[in-house]
């Protein structure tokens, strides 16, 4: 789809946000390659953080 867009609109710009530290399991790490394979323009990330009711709050494993 990214391919098809950039032969459409050669000057697209792509970009996306991640958290960074959410805890995770491995297989959910697999967005990584995707990441790479894009060759996105522009990236931002931000520090995950528990918020008050989030169920994310009791999952195992938080990467400091």
């Amino acid at each position: 789809m990214i391919a098809a867009w950039r032969a459409d609109c050669p000057q697209i710009t792509l970009r996306s946000t991640f958290i960074v530290g959410y805890p995770a399991t491995e297989a959910e790490f697999e967005i990584l390659r995707l990441v790479d394979e894009a060759q996105l323009d522009r990236v931002g990330c931000f520090t995950y953080e528990n918020v008050a009711g989030a169920r994310s709050n009791d999952l195992p494993d938080h990467v400091p």
